[in-house]
């Protein structure tokens, strides 16, 4: 029996042996915490002691035959924890000398901070007198760590070995003044420079025309006539100003072309198709006489527009109904002709004469309510379908003369005219008016050297009285 127990005992033995976790080797080159560890261990691994000359710069891990990476949580930290991995693995600390970088822009002066592979932004100090940045010069090290040499601003990767950096200047070229007058891109640029310019604050109802030179070369912009366009900087400066031209708007009725021009502007309309039973008659310009249709007879032409909004309208025809037209007559006046009912024409009555003026049109035959506006020497007719006859109607003009004063002129009858004396000579003083021609009763009051007269008469003269000042 007892021989029993000694034998089941050796066997739990050898068991729990066979059960035994296995460790792998864990080398610290130039630090504490090797040794044999099981994987998932955490190992706290800890540099040596520095030397005065020496700062730790980080932990770095050596590849073996094993292929095992440790996690280590804090590289730059000389006291820290390793995660044992499963496998043998082999960390070192590695050092690098006080003052081994030293970029130009430190002036020597070491950063305790600096760490190897850390990015770091420099920048030039201010720049000597008409000097600009020209590249950063590697007087030692490795340039490729240098994100671009060419940027003032720019980063470099922290090497372990020594480097050294320095901005280096050239000398500035002139820049000139180019000056944008309502419109952007103003600033100080090198002759030869290609500047984008463009132009803004557009004022309501117009639009933009050109780019005037004041100063400069007219022939450094690229597309005048643009309002977003190229110039090439030249030595001697450049001022130019966004110019712009009133628009007007032009109403299309029964055709295609509406929209905002400039007076001259050379504008293509068309007419629309044409109703059932009816065809293209004419092109009618219904309030702008100096808006002119290039062919008043093609649905399809061109329209120069005026500098006020203008209306055309296309006109059609009943097929096999041209006939259909009514006359318009005017008696010793401009328009007349054969119309279709509803076209819009301009007539005008002529000068007859100094002491003439129009009064108003009247209407001989016809609707009175064709006129627009009888009260207007030129004015438009809207074609009723039956004939029309006018006859523009003048009143004479009273004639007022006045000698010693002003208010001379050609009026309305029973217009009221203020005339006034002209200043006394020395020793002089106005005395009163005479009424030398025409009714005297017309006059407001003798006695003051400004007052007023009714042009009741077909010729009035007066005149101012003057006498000694009485000292």
């Amino acid at each position: 029996m007892f021989f029993l127990r000694i034998s089941i005992l050796v066997t739990l033995l050898a068991w729990a042996c066979s059960q035994e976790v296995e460790e792998y080797k864990l080398t610290v080159k130039r630090g504490r915490g090797g040794g044999f560890y099981a994987a998932g261990t955490k190992v706290v691994i800890r540099a040596n002691a520095l030397r005065k000359d020496q700062q730790f710069g980080h932990w770095s891990t050596l590849k073996i035959s094993s292929g095992a990476v440790p996690y280590i949580e804090d590289i730059y930290v000389p006291s820290t924890i390793l995660t044992m991995p499963k496998g043998d693995c082999h960390v070192e600390a590695d050092y690098f000398k006080d003052g081994l970088f030293e970029p130009g822009v430190e002036r020597d002066v070491v950063d305790v901070n600096y760490k190897p592979e850390m990015k770091v932004l420099i920048s030039p100090y201010e720049a000597p007198v008409e000097k600009t940045f020209d590249y950063w010069n590697v007087q030692e090290g490795k340039p490729f760590i240098l994100n671009n040499k060419n940027l003032a601003i720019t980063t470099i990767s922290i090497p372990k070995e020594r480097m050294k950096v320095k901005e280096t200047w050239k000398d500035m070229q002139p820049l000139y003044k180019l000056t944008v007058t309502r419109g952007i891109g103003s600033g100080y640029y090198k002759s030869g420079s290609n500047i984008t310019i463009e132009a803004t604050h557009i004022p309501t109802g117009k639009a933009f025309r050109d780019w005037e030179t004041l100063i400069g070369d007219p022939s450094v912009v690229k597309d005048k006539t643009s309002p977003n366009t190229e110039i090439t900087m030249i030595e001697t400066g450049i001022h130019l100003r966004a110019s712009y031209e009133n628009m007007y708007e032009l109403i299309v009725t029964g055709g295609m072309g509406d929209g905002y021009y400039a007076e001259g502007d050379i504008v293509h309309i068309t007419a629309d198709e044409a109703p059932n039973g009816q065809h293209f008659h004419r092109w009618n310009v219904v309030n702008q006489i100096n808006s002119v249709v290039t062919d008043v007879w093609s649905p399809t032409t061109t329209l120069i527009m005026s500098g006020k909004t203008v209306n055309v309208r296309a006109i059609y025809n009943k097929n096999a109904e041209e006939s259909s037209q009514y006359e318009l007559k005017i008696v010793k006046g401009e328009g007349g002709g054969q119309y279709l009912e509803g076209e819009s024409i301009k007539i005008s009555a002529p000068f007859v004469g100094k002491n003439k003026l129009f009064e108003k049109w009247a209407v001989l035959n016809g609707d009175r309510s064709a006129i627009e506006d009888a009260s207007a020497q030129d004015t438009i007719i809207t074609m009723p379908s039956q004939p029309l006859e006018l006859q523009p109607i003048y009143q004479n003009l009273h004639i007022l003369k006045v000698i010693n004063g002003v208010g001379d002129g050609q009026y309305k009858p029973n217009t009221e005219v203020v005339i006034t004396a002209d200043e006394p000579a020395t020793g002089k003083i106005f005395q009163k008016w005479t009424v030398t021609k025409g009714n005297r009763n017309l006059l407001a009051d003798f006695q003051l050297s400004n007052t007023t007269i009714k042009m009741a008469s077909n010729r009035l003269v007066v005149r101012a009285i003057f006498t000694n000042l009485q000292i």
